[in-house]
């Protein structure tokens, strides 16, 4: 009967041990991740003006970020333009706080206001959703505008452990529709 107590103590004490570390292990990726979040939405605080991507733009950043080579070691030039290289728009971003962002068009003395937050991060990028507050706004069928939902995706620009810039995509929008990149303004 002490032989079995002693094997059923050691059995449960193995199975605390393992349940212990994969506790640990759980958390340790849990904080390793809420830092990089919290590290990104530092880096994305203040105001950034975004003008549409266009393939060569992109193959310059390319260039210099790949020391003369783009990415992929061909050349976009090619690339068909987009929707939004058809505009000579500039969309204001400006991240107030890690929560709030104001966005405006230029020329648009309407400023949009709402939340923001991270929701997916990885070294290069990240997905933000942002949730604009309706501002007494009509819909299409005239009726009082809810707040808005939108996701995109935000590809990094770092140089010098240092970002620079980003490309913003809507998620799930046509690819056609293009991008938009940002630069920090002074």
């Amino acid at each position: 009967m002490a032989v079995g107590n002693k094997f059923r103590q050691k059995w449960l004490l193995r199975g605390s041990v393992k349940r212990l570390l994969g506790l640990m292990w759980c958390l340790l990726v849990l904080f390793s991740v809420s830092g990089c979040r919290q590290q990104t939405a530092n880096q994305l605080l203040g105001r950034w003006e975004g003008h549409p991507d266009t393939a060569a733009a992109r193959s310059e950043r390319e260039q210099k970020q790949y020391g003369g080579q783009n990415a992929g070691g061909t050349s976009r030039e090619t690339a068909p333009a987009t929707d939004w290289e058809r505009y000579d728009a500039i969309v204001y971003f400006d991240f107030q706080s890690a929560e709030r962002l104001e966005m405006s068009l230029d020329g648009d003395e309407k400023i949009r206001s709402g939340r923001w937050q991270i929701v997916t991060s990885t070294p290069a990028a990240c997905t933000i959703e942002v949730r604009t507050d309706s501002s007494g706004e009509l819909d299409v069928d005239g009726a009082l505008a809810e707040s808005t939902l939108r996701r995109f995706e935000l590809e990094l620009d770092e140089r010098g452990g240092e970002c620079i810039g980003f490309l913003l995509s809507e998620v799930g929008a046509d690819r056609q529709l293009g991008a938009l990149y940002f630069r920090r303004v002074d």
